[in-house]
């Protein structure tokens, strides 16, 4: 039998973060499956214009969550962290400028996505093209509290940028 939970997932993972939730807040889950629909949805977002040229893992200021203790009815969270259009920059002579994406769960970096433009940048060429990013992973939750965390690094010199062209999500999902 076909896990109805697994295709909202997959759904979620070719369409967007929302798609899952919706699903789940609306009903469509069948009265077999409320045992899987969320006890608890954790959301934080930021539209505030961020940039790093660090090599190593800054924070995005404004998307941290904490996740609580793990209960008969939530061990797990399906954190899922979007950045819907960040862009790189780099001086003429770095060919490919990209960015890293981090999603850190008690410290560990649990997930990673990110993106390299095809394209060398110039003088009269400084950004490339928007590059949506997308990660998720399902972790387990614990008898402590565990903070999560967006963080965000240049790839080769770049310098990485969010703006305030669409606002960037963390959230967590917390099932069974």
């Amino acid at each position: 039998m076909k896990n109805p939970l697994f295709s909202r997932i997959a759904f979620l993972r070719i369409s967007g973060t929302m798609a899952l939730a919706s699903c789940l807040f609306t009903g469509l889950a069948s009265a077999q499956d409320s045992e899987l629909a969320p006890a608890n949805y954790l959301y934080a977002s930021t539209s505030t214009f961020q940039e790093t040229s660090n090599e190593g893992g800054v924070n995005v200021t404004g998307l941290t969550l904490t996740l609580p203790v793990m209960t008969a009815v939530e061990k797990h969270a399906l954190i899922t962290l979007t950045l819907p259009y960040p862009y790189a920059t780099a001086q003429p002579s770095v060919p490919q400028p990209g960015g890293l994406f981090f999603v850190v769960v008690g410290g560990s970096v649990v997930n990673t996505t990110g993106f390299s433009s095809e394209l060398s940048t110039t003088s009269s060429d400084p950004n490339t093209g928007r590059h949506p990013c997308i990660a998720t992973i399902r972790v387990p939750l614990t008898a402590n509290t565990q903070t999560v965390q967006a963080q965000f690094a240049g790839v080769r010199g770049a310098t990485v940028v969010l703006d305030s062209q669409a606002t960037s999500t963390l959230s967590a999902l917390l099932v069974k």
